[in-house]
């Protein structure tokens, strides 16, 4: 009897692993509610960031600021199930914000080195890249999303 102990533990721990990986899933509108009450939070986090108008110290410390916000955000999102059959159109859109995360970075670096002309080139792209991951949420529904 023992024996089968020591057989059966290991064979029913590898049965709850297995229901463990089991992905969930939800439905398109719950995803949208889910993932527009994140970007709520997100994108009044975002507004809250001071103008840096044309200061260059002040403009780095709200790009540096909204580093975290960006990805906090996303990492919030990546949480969320996805509705079967979207998911890439979500990891897409993930793609997209992953994207501005290093615009983000990039033109901390370039505001860092003091480099102004590859700062505000990155800055272009940063709202082209905007306007695309913007593009993105909104066609999938995500409006709050879309409005950041």
């Amino acid at each position: 009897m023992r024996q089968l102990t020591w057989v059966l533990v290991p064979v029913l721990a590898l049965a709850a692993c297995k229901g463990a990986t089991k992905t969930a899933t939800i439905s398109r509108s719950e995803y949208q509610t889910r993932a527009n009450a994140i970007c709520t939070s997100m994108n009044a986090k975002g507004n809250s960031l001071q103008d840096p108008g044309t200061d260059q110290a002040k403009l780095k410390q709200v790009v540096d600021q909204a580093i975290p916000i960006t990805s906090d955000g996303l990492a919030q999102l990546r949480q969320l199930p996805m509705p079967k059959g979207d998911e890439a159109t979500i990891q897409g859109f993930y793609a997209k914000l992953d994207k501005l995360i290093a615009d983000l970075k990039d033109e901390s670096a370039a505001l860092q080195a003091n480099d102004l002309p590859r700062a505000s080139q990155i800055a272009t792209a940063f709202k082209t890249d905007s306007t695309a991951a913007n593009s993105a949420a909104n066609a999938y529904g995500l409006t709050v999303c879309g409005a950041g």
